[in-house]
């Protein structure tokens, strides 16, 4: 008996998938918001130097408001910026106002200029608050020395994600699906609630790291639980579903940045989330195919009535009878050569695409987090643009749902990322503002797609015997990408549309690499090393399928006695998503 077929007695998606999917979504959503609310937690502002010579000043005197106050204080404290600056005024200098009386220079402020010695800022920092009323760059003071570190904090958050990446997946395959993803979700709604403790920059960025290890990283687990009890026919719908949440919780991200405007409590109110996402904890169970594969075979029955049970299916004590001979796998002798992830380098056509492969999933998700955390440096209200950034990532998944039946794998992978590429190298020729803005979400949304289909497209180059193998190396090439991306923009130190062309240059240059890939629709794929050497060896541009019949291959009749030839499917409504 196989799996398939006991998920056919007990519901291939009843009210128990039902209800796991439902907490895998919430994870994911939660993941979404977790990820980009950085950019409120970290958010920067104007700054200008403290200057203690000035507190002692009645600006009433001079019959001046508040603002106008403030503003005539910066006026004679702070020298201008320069032209390269997006303030008015420098932010870590001042001028040296020792021994000036304010009657020097009040009554003619506008035009002041009592003195041209300046200094650091001695005293502290003045924040405008007009944006974000506190951030943890007002609480740590992470200006001018320091400004570079608000950006380490999210890489810091992605080297969590990329570390726990290398280990995650072999825990679940060591100690069960269930229990690291309940040791995932639990400890990281933890560690997320005390986000908002933090009592130093040290604190948070290790709190931001724990993050990424543990809630973040349960995505994999998540995905493998509920893949292992839906029949085939469902598990690329709760792939392509789970995208949907994603956005929805980058959205909510940005609308609950808009109405709290304090890092401490947004951090709290997100919280919320994950820890409701415990209360699911009690409805769930350990994976029985997974049990079954261990040869637990007692404790997989009981899993098996409690989901038939909640599915409302009826089984008998016989139908439990070959249980036992479902996942006995053939003895492997001494002799057997186990394929490595070493094979994919050790033959010239092979390695030439695993190469294309890891650069395009370092470009990827580069450039994706980057005009993600970006997007609210375009020059219009900040807040909306974040909003959008994830909003147009719902159409980028449903083209992706349709487009790769039309276009096929290869046109759309590098057309997405040409069109990503080249828009954000417009976008270093438009003024900021609203034109910049859409340039620059056109450039998400040509990313998107490129994320959704580089999932695809890498599980069908590789050959069965080292699939797994190759999509992880590909996956932790790609949290190099997400945690170089704030790195990245230190660089507009130099040159503030820098980040911009090194995005545009790179994604170009990743959509014309995917032209050495073959494509992959409808065709047959390779099984073993030899045949993935041999799939696509073919002119860079011709996609003739004749020039790939030749790697077809014929796989073991399966346990109800049908035959068949393992085949790309014709759609992204056919893939079997990665897990």
């Amino acid at each position: 008996m196989i799996f398939e077929d006991i998920l056919e007695k007990i519901g291939v998606f009843g009210r128990y998938q039902q209800r796991l999917y439902l907490a895998i979504c919430l994870r994911t959503f939660c993941s979404g918001m977790i990820t980009i609310m950085h950019v409120f937690l970290a958010g920067k502002m104007d700054h200008w130097c403290q200057t203690p010579e000035l507190d002692i000043v009645n600006c009433t005197k001079w019959s001046l408001d508040e603002d106008q106050c403030i503003q005539a204080k910066k006026s004679v404290a702070i020298p201008p910026a320069g032209s390269d600056s997006s303030y008015e005024y420098k932010n870590c200098k001042r001028y040296n106002l020792t021994g000036i009386e304010p009657s020097d220079w009040f009554p003619g402020w506008e035009t002041s200029n009592v003195t041209n010695d300046t200094l650091q800022c001695d005293a502290g920092w003045i924040y405008d608050t007009s944006q974000f009323k506190t951030s943890i760059v007002t609480d740590f003071d992470l200006v001018c020395a320091k400004k570079s570190l608000p950006d380490l904090a999210q890489s810091m958050f992605f080297v969590g994600v990329l570390f726990s990446s290398t280990f995650v997946g072999a825990f679940s395959d060591k100690f069960g699906r269930y229990k690291v993803f309940l040791f995932l979700i639990t400890t990281g709604a933890f560690i997320i609630c005390i986000t908002g403790l933090s009592n130093s920059y040290v604190m948070f960025i290790i709190v931001r790291a724990l993050t990424g290890v543990t809630f973040f990283s349960a995505n994999v687990v998540g995905f493998t639980l509920i893949s292992e009890i839906v029949s085939p026919a469902w598990r690329t719908f709760v792939g392509n579903i789970l995208n949907f949440f994603w956005c929805g919780g980058y959205m909510l991200a940005a609308g609950l940045g808009y109405f709290i405007r304090q890092w401490r409590i947004l951090s709290f109110v997100v919280s919320v989330f994950p820890v409701l996402l415990c209360l699911f904890i009690p409805l769930l169970s350990e994976s029985p195919r997974w049990l079954i594969s261990k040869g637990h075979l007692t404790e997989a029955q009981k899993v098996i009535r409690r989901i038939a049970k909640v599915n409302k299916k009826d089984l008998s004590d016989e139908f439990f009878n070959n249980l036992e001979l479902h996942e006995q796998e053939k003895p492997q002798t001494k002799s057997d050569k186990q394929p490595s992830v070493f094979d994919l380098f050790r033959y010239p056509y092979l390695r030439l695409k695993t190469l294309t492969l890891l650069f395009i999933w370092f470009i990827t998700t580069l450039v994706y987090y980057g005009l993600s955390l970006s997007a609210g440096d375009l020059g219009v209200d900040f807040y909306v643009s974040f909003f959008v950034s994830g909003a147009v990532e719902v159409p980028a998944y449903l083209y992706v749902m349709f487009a790769l039946d039309w276009f096929g794998r290869k046109l759309n992978l590098c057309g997405s990322l040409v069109l990503g590429g080249t828009a954000c190298l417009i976008t270093l020729l438009i003024k900021a503002g609203v034109w910049k803005s859409v340039v620059a979400m056109i450039g998400k949304f040509a990313i998107t797609i490129t994320f959704a289909i580089v999932f695809i497209f890498t599980t069908e180059q590789f050959p069965t015997v080292v699939r797994n193998v190759g999509l992880g190396m590909c996956s932790a090439l790609g949290r190099l990408g997400s945690v170089s991306a704030p790195l990245i923009f230190i660089m507009s130190e130099f040159w503030k549309p820098l980040p911009f062309v090194v995005f545009g240059v790179l994604s170009i240059a990743g959509g014309l690499a995917s032209l050495l890939l073959p494509e992959t629709k409808g065709k047959n794929l390779p099984e073993t090393i030899e045949e993935g050497e041999q799939f696509g060896k073919k002119p860079i541009l011709s996609d003739d399928q004749d020039d790939d019949k030749n790697t077809s291959v014929n796989i073991p009749a399966p346990a109800n006695g049908s035959h068949g030839k393992l085949q790309a499917p014709e759609s992204i409504n056919e893939a079997y998503m990665p897990e």
